[in-house]
């Protein structure tokens, strides 16, 4: 009697919890526009034309002083992208000098951006980012499995761009 009990109960966890992450998805802003799919569209001349890039910057560690973007935002004004996927990034870390590293590089470069924390780490958060030309309208953060290593993350940004017909969404991973 007591193996049945055991069974039934683990049957029953199991269900709850594929129960609970269903709803969990049944909420998801970003992806239910995705659902019932959209039309394919051919656009003519090459119209809208959208540069996506996506630039690692390893916590600014390369600058000799993490706090000194000046090479960093060169880099950016230079790829000259409408989106750019930003791995690898501090968020009032102590190693970074308390800088919110993605706010910084967003303000200089003229940016929306949304950070997405993967874990909180040396004071701070570490986790990823996007920078816009154009209103990030949604973000969404989706935890992916880690096993034993750290937390890794996928961030979603829904983008309203100008001559799209739908926004454009964007998913930023870890390298």
């Amino acid at each position: 009697m007591k193996n049945i009990f055991t069974l039934t109960f683990l049957a029953l966890s199991c269900l709850s919890t594929h129960a609970i992450a269903s709803e969990k998805l049944a909420g998801n802003e970003i992806l239910a526009v995705q659902k019932g799919g959209v039309p394919d569209k051919i656009y003519e001349n090459n119209k809208p034309h959208l540069r996506i890039a996506t630039y690692n910057i390893g916590k600014n560690e390369a600058s000799e002083n993490v706090a000194d973007f000046t090479s960093l935002n060169a880099a950016i004004k230079k790829i000259a992208a409408d989106i750019i996927a930003v791995p690898e990034v501090d968020n009032k870390t102590a190693r970074s000098q308390k800088i919110d590293q993605l706010k910084t590089i967003a303000d200089a470069n003229n940016y929306h951006y949304a950070f997405g924390k993967a874990l909180d780490f040396d004071g701070g958060e570490y986790g990823l980012g996007i920078l816009s030309k154009y209103k990030i309208q949604h973000t969404q953060v989706i935890n992916l499995p880690s096993g034993d290593a750290e937390q890794r993350v996928a961030l979603l940004a829904q983008i309203a761009v100008p001559g799209f017909d739908t926004p454009v969404l964007v998913m930023v991973t870890p390298p």
